[in-house]
């Protein structure tokens, strides 16, 4: 049985959800998007710190894996580096971010530059 968006709205009232319910053209059935408020800002403002860990742990693993011998270690640099980038995509700030796009580049052209074996 559904909820009209009213009383879906009231029942989450006492955790502090907000609902915002648009008819969509779609087949009728109603958008609910829910904004967590003050909690969200929070949210993804952790998430920028996850971020610069998630980019720092593969910047150690980066900086070996500049030599020619230990390149293959790319493979897992990649890999972490881009995680971190999107989790930096989904926080408010742009450090996290930066940090493994730099990471990703550096890997990626260096993959790209010896067909990934060298």
């Amino acid at each position: 049985m559904r909820q009209a968006p009213d009383k879906l709205a009231t029942d989450l009232a006492p955790w502090g959800v907000k609902i915002a319910s648009t008819r969509s053209s779609w087949r009728g059935k109603p958008d609910i998007a829910i904004a967590l408020g003050a909690a969200s800002d929070h949210l993804r403002d952790m998430l920028n710190v996850v971020s610069i860990v998630i980019g720092l742990i593969a910047l150690v693993f980066a900086i070996p894996a500049l030599f020619p011998i230990i390149s293959l270690l790319n493979w897992i640099v990649f890999p972490i580096a881009l995680v971190g980038f999107v989790v930096g995509l989904l926080s408010s700030r742009t450090s996290g971010r930066n940090l493994n796009l730099v990471i990703l580049l550096i890997s990626g052209l260096r993959l790209f530059l010896t067909g990934g074996i060298l």
